[in-house]
């Protein structure tokens, strides 16, 4: 065999410890998710002065941009105000059109309706959870994916015992 055959081995073997991996991380992040969507749901309107908004520059490979507000969350029948920041259950990045929208109505200063969680004022959103619940990844899709991750990695280990084994008899 070419000396390159070691080099293959080990990719094979990287490629398969990925694949019996990757599954079980990609399921943790969807039920994260799923399980913050849950928590968002029960968040309650609010009205939230907008303080302070930076807009990074759309990204036209991704078609997301960058903002963050912070802003202040008027709980309705309460004293005074909590300091929050953020903007949807999502993250921190818009589409480009819906920025381009926004940036047109979220101005500093302005008030507008927000949500808030009763149990922690402090987390606020500017947009509302959407109704649909993210995707989830099926067990057989975890398990299948695994299955070859172990093939491949059991193919790569075998590999380079057998070279070892091999470099060691001459």
């Amino acid at each position: 065999m070419s000396r390159s055959s070691p080099g293959i081995a080990i990719m094979i073997t990287v490629i398969g410890s990925i694949l019996l991996v990757l599954p079980w991380v990609l399921r943790s992040q969807a039920e994260a998710r799923a399980e913050r969507l849950a928590r968002m749901r029960t968040f309650s309107e609010a009205t939230c002065t907008l303080e302070d908004i930076v807009w990074g520059d759309p990204n036209p490979k991704s078609g997301k941009t960058r903002v963050s507000v912070d802003y202040r969350v008027h709980v309705p029948g309460q004293a005074g105000t909590f300091v929050a920041s953020g903007f949807s259950w999502e993250g921190m990045e818009v589409d480009n059109a819906v920025a381009a929208a926004k940036k047109l109505e979220l101005l500093p200063g302005k008030r507008v309706p927000c949500w808030y969680d009763p149990a922690e004022p402090t987390d606020a959103l500017l947009v509302q959870a959407r109704a649909e619940r993210p995707p989830s990844v099926s067990l057989g899709l975890m398990l299948g994916l695994s299955a070859v991750g172990l093939l491949f990695a059991g193919a790569g280990i075998g590999t380079l015992r057998t070279k070892k084994r091999g470099a060691g008899d001459g």
